[in-house]
């Protein structure tokens, strides 16, 4: 079998009683499905990072879709597109989190 990976964002707190339709549940999954079937093994770590990191660069700081394409926020929508975004933002994208205070200047 294949392995999966999930990222979930939700506004449910650890208490709080929930159903599996509660709207307030806002969940990704993201399976490693396609890349264990068409990335070779060496490249297959570094695959998932970038969707991993691009999920929770998306959803829990709210980062937006980028158009430049040497960043990992670059939609892409196939295996081949991905293995040719980097594992790094690009200075438009760190430009945004700096001014969303998750960055500071470096000197």
């Amino acid at each position: 079998g294949k392995d999966l990976a999930w990222v979930y964002s939700t506004d449910v707190g650890e208490d709080d009683d929930w159903e599996e339709d509660d709207p307030r549940i806002d969940a990704w999954v993201v399976s490693t499905h396609q890349v264990e079937s068409f990335v070779p093994p060496r490249m297959q770590i570094k695959e998932v990072c970038k969707v991993l990191l691009y999920c929770v660069l998306l959803e829990a700081l709210g980062l937006h879709i980028c158009e430049n394409l040497d960043c990992v926020m670059n939609n892409n929508d196939s295996v081949g597109e991905m293995e040719k975004v980097p594992l790094r933002l690009c200075p438009t994208c760190m430009r945004k989190l700096h001014l969303m205070g998750v960055v500071e200047d470096v000197p």
